[in-house]
């Protein structure tokens, strides 16, 4: 086990270091202690060691250093880079991530990453520097109400069904796609064009537990072009990437300890402790704890009742829903395990987590799967059924705790620039 810990530790180290690199050859650069590799368009994508002598600290110098080697980067005076997050690793080492936008909108799968150790020496340099659109990619077109309608139209024509659309979710990003000239016959080539981003439920998390993204992103070009779609996470808003306070649901609460039998799908039963939240005020009991930062709450009042978080209850600590109390059981599990090679919370940012009990449709329906929702509203989301006993299996819920680390390891890009 503490083998185990120990390779997670570094592969995690090792993912946030190599993370969008495609090794080709090494480019001729003008300084030596470094190594730089480049992709197939000549870009670079990974600076193995450091470019510069002086310290790395803050996001201000991490910007120095970007800006020192942005034309290699694939970069012009075009490009803005916004500092977007840093997280520090068991070992101390710093990643200065920076997002790509343009003109206010995000570039989908643009960004670069700055790392350093815990001195604050570079030791490297990721990046997946996206092209600007072209000058006459305008960002006028149809509205999100109209590209909606069209992701809806299509699902009806071509899957003779029905989608769900996430309200409030529709967004303007920039997509790299591929682009062909009909008019002069010429090859596909890469660019990048302005797309709406309609998020609908996925049909297919309903009837496999083998889907673990439960949300479908649909590309809309301005002109009215349905491009595909993707199986997705929900993605996180403006709110949950700025710390959205979440703290109300730990306020005047106090920990206390359960112990109790929980009935297993094999037959037998299963005592387990835990420790839970007791209102003050009021004297009743919630599922969730205060340190680790965990709650478990209805999923239909959240998913589709305006984000009302209503906690699991109970007056006497004595009885609680049984895959409720298992799901949050095992995933403070995950949350330790984690804990212990240094990596807090499921983002490595000690972001609250939210588990969502009875995962269902609008209409109330079971969905058999369990899954991580992705970063909304300033949680961490992770949904549990009780259409199947997933609850019960710590290696199922660890997995799907290991899409949070993974996600925040590797930063979003939508199945883009391979890690």
């Amino acid at each position: 086990m503490k083998k185990m810990k120990r390779f997670l530790c570094f592969l995690i180290t090792l993912c946030m270091l190599f993370v969008s690199a495609s090794f080709a050859e090494t480019a001729a650069m003008p300084s030596e202690g470094y190594k730089a590799y480049v992709n197939a368009k000549g870009r670079v994508t990974l600076i193995d060691g450091a470019c510069v002598d002086t310290p790395v600290s803050s996001f201000e110098d991490a910007g120095k250093v970007v800006a020192g080697v942005l034309q290699q980067l694939g970069g012009d005076e075009r490009t803005q880079l916004d500092p977007w997050r840093e997280v520090t690793d068991a070992f101390g080492n710093r990643f200065f991530v920076f997002q790509q936008m343009y003109n206010g909108t995000t570039v989908l799968g643009g960004a670069v990453k700055v790392i350093t150790d815990a001195k604050g020496t570079m030791v490297g340099l990721t990046s997946s520097i996206e092209d600007n659109p072209s000058e006459e990619a305008v960002s006028e077109g149809i509205t999100a109400e109209e590209a909606e309608k069209i992701v809806r139209d299509n699902a009806l024509e071509t899957r003779q069904q029905t989608l769900n659309v996430l309200g409030g979710m529709t967004s303007r990003m920039i997509l790299p796609v591929l682009v062909k000239d009909l008019t002069m016959e010429s090859e596909d080539t890469e660019g990048s064009r302005y797309v709406w981003v309609v998020y609908t439920d996925n049909p297919e998390s309903s009837v496999s537990r083998a889907a673990d993204l439960p949300y479908l992103a649909h590309y809309v070009t301005l002109s009215g072009e349905y491009l595909y779609s993707l199986p997705t996470l929900m993605p996180g808003d403006e709110a949950g990437k700025s710390g959205f306070d979440t703290g109300y649901v730990f306020e005047f609460m106090e920990p206390v300890d359960y112990t109790g039998y929980v009935d297993l799908s094999t037959g037998g039963e299963k005592l387990i402790s835990v420790t839970v939240m007791r209102d003050r005020r009021t004297g009743m009991y919630y599922l969730g704890n205060i340190e680790r930062r965990i709650v478990v709450a209805d999923c239909w009042d959240f998913l589709y009742g305006g984000n009302r978080v209503v906690l699991e209850s109970s007056p006497d600590n004595l009885e609680w829903d049984q895959v409720a109390l298992l799901s949050f059981y095992n995933y403070c599990r995950a949350y330790d395990y984690y804990k212990e090679i240094g990596w807090i919370g499921g983002d490595g940012l000690a972001t609250p987590i939210l588990v969502l009990n009875n995962f269902c449709d609008i209409n109330h329906k079971p969905v058999d799967n369990a899954c991580y929702v992705g970063g909304y509203l300033g949680w961490q989301i992770f949904l549990a059924s009780q259409g199947n006993d997933l609850s019960q299996c710590l290696d199922v819920l660890a997995h799907e705790y290991t899409h949070c680390v993974t996600g925040s390891v590797m930063t979003y890009n939508a199945y883009m620039n391979d890690y």
